[in-house]
């Protein structure tokens, strides 16, 4: 479904742990290092 969204133009962001789905992204944003008072930061682009 999300390959449909994109082959019509749109731009899909998803937040996603499932490395399956990472692989097969465009572009990847890893915030981090932890999560809530203490992410946020971005790791690696």
């Amino acid at each position: 479904m999300l390959d449909r969204l994109v082959e019509a133009g749109n731009t899909v962001v998803v937040i996603e742990h499932n490395l399956d789905v990472i692989k097969n992204a465009d572009w990847i944003i890893d915030l981090g290092p932890e999560g809530g008072d203490r992410g946020g930061e971005i790791v690696a682009e």
